[in-house]
Order: C-alpha cells, then structure tokens, then sequence
C-alpha cells in the first residue's frame, strides 16, 4: 500500500514587499524558462516544500535578530554559584548572588 504525504491548505497574507519579490522571480524565471516557468502558486509551494527544519530556523532568526537578544534565565551550579545563559564582556559567567558589581 502506497502512503500519500500529509497536506495541509494554507492562506497566507504577503506583505506588498515579499508579494513584489516573487513576482520578479516570476518574471526572472519565464525569462529563463518560458512557458515551462511556475505559476506563483507553485513558486511558493516550492519554496515552503522539503525544507531543512534548522533552516527553517536560521532563516526565521536571521529575519528577526531581536529573539536573539532576549536575555535568558540565570541557570544555578555547584556551591550556589550563579552561571548566566548570556556571557558579557567576555567574564566567566559566575557570580556570587551577593556580588556588589553585579549592582
């Protein structure tokens, strides 16, 4: 027995921006390839189909940088030592809980 992939339907709002993208890869394509080119549905498609999920990932932060900078909880060690998940200044990421340069 042949199992078909799962599919889902999706509608999308492009912003004007993306929406100008495509169709210039649209007209770059029929250029390229004439009436062999895709349609925009099935640019997109190709674009959303078989991707690699840490791509998917790089992508999406590299499109926004600013989740990259929320600072992430403070994580405990041995001896009630503090280690910080965001190294700055290149220190060591401990610190006493009472340590006054931390204020």
């Amino acid at each position: 027995m042949h199992k078909h992939p799962r599919t889902i339907q999706v509608t999308l709002q492009l912003p004007s921006t993306s929406l100008a993208a495509y169709e210039q890869a649209l007209k770059l394509l029929r250029q390229k390839l004439g009436p062999c080119a895709p349609d925009f549905a099935t640019l997109i498609q190709h674009e959303l189909a078989h991707r690699d999920p840490r791509m998917i990932a790089d992508d999406y932060l590299e499109a926004h940088p600013s989740h990259l900078l929320r600072k992430k909880p403070a994580l405990r060690a041995k001896g009630g030592l503090r280690q910080s998940a965001n190294r700055v200044d290149g220190r060591s990421g401990f610190s006493r809980p009472d340590d006054p340069s931390l204020n």
